[in-house]
C-alpha cells in the first residue's frame, strides 16, 4: 500500500487511536479515502476526533487492550460495519519513569500488559480478517527497544518483546506469500517530549537514536 490512492476504501483498525500517533495516522488515512476503526480507553477524545472527521467512515469503540474481549468486540465491529480488516496498526502504549528500586511493580505490571500483552490481543483479535483480506499489520515499536536509557527499564523491556513479537508474527505469516506484518520505530514525538521525566535528554545513547531518526 505505497500510494495514496491504494488505501481508498480499506478498512484500518488502530489501538490508541484518539491521540498521539495514532490520531495523526487516522487523519491522514481519513484524507485518502480509507475506513477507520479506533480504539481508545478514553472516550471523550474519542468520540471528538470522530466528529470532526465524520462517523461515515468511522467506527469507534472505548476498549481496553488489555482484555482480548474487548479487542474481539472491536474487530466484530468493523468486520459488521465494514466487511473486514485491511490494516492494523497495533498503537496503543503507555509509559513511566522510575528506576528499577523505585518504579512501582504494579505500575511495571499494568505497562507490560498495555505494551506487550496489548498487541497481542490486538493482532490474535484482526488477523483473521487480515489473513482473509491479504492485509498488513502494522507494530508500532520504539528506538526504546534498542538504545537503553536510566529510569526506563519497564518501557525498554515491554518495546524490545514487541520488536520480537513483529518479528517472529512476519515469520508466521510471510510464508503465505502476501500477508504482510511490520513494526515501525518511532523517535521522540511531541507527547513524549512533553511527559515529565521522559525525555531523549536523559542519555546521550538515546539522544543520538532520537537524532538519527
Amino acid at each position: 500500500m505505497s500510494t495514496a490512492r491504494s488505501i481508498a476504501g480499506r478498512t484500518v483498525f488502530i489501538t490508541g487511536g484518539a491521540r498521539g500517533v495514532g490520531a495523526e495516522v487516522a487523519r491522514r488515512l481519513h484524507a485518502r479515502g480509507a475506513n477507520l476503526v479506533l480504539t481508545d480507553l478514553d472516550a471523550a477524545p474519542l468520540a471528538e476526533l470522530r466528529d470532526r472527521l465524520g462517523a461515515q467512515r468511522v467506527h469507534t469503540a472505548v476498549a481496553d487492550v488489555r482484555e482480548l474481549t474487548d479487542m474481539q468486540a472491536a474487530a466484530d465491529a468493523a468486520a459488521e460495519r465494514f466487511g473486514g480488516i485491511d490494516v492494523v496498526m497495533a498503537n496503543a502504549g503507555i509509559a513511566s519513569y522510575g528506576s528499577v528500586l523505585q518504579v512501582d511493580p504494579q505500575a511495571f505490571r499494568t505497562l507490560m500488559d498495555v505494551n506487550v500483552l496489548g498487541v497481542f490481543h490486538t493482532v490474535r483479535a484482526t488477523l483473521p480478517s487480515v489473513l482473509q483480506r491479504r492485509g498488513y499489520v502494522l507494530v508500532v515499536s520504539s528506538l526504546a527497544a534498542y538504545a537503553a536509557s536510566p529510569g526506563l527499564a519497564p518501557y525498554h523491556a515491554s518495546k524490545a518483546a514487541v520488536e520480537h513479537f513483529a518479528n517472529a508474527l512476519r515469520l508466521e505469516v510471510g510464508y503465505r506469500g502476501w500477508t504482510s506484518a511490520r513494526r515501525t520505530c518511532p523517535g521522540s514525538t511531541p507527547r513524549w517530549s512533553a511527559t515529565p521525566g521522559l525525555t531523549c535528554r536523559r542519555s546521550p545513547r538515546w539522544s543520538a537514536s532520537c537524532r538519527s531518526r
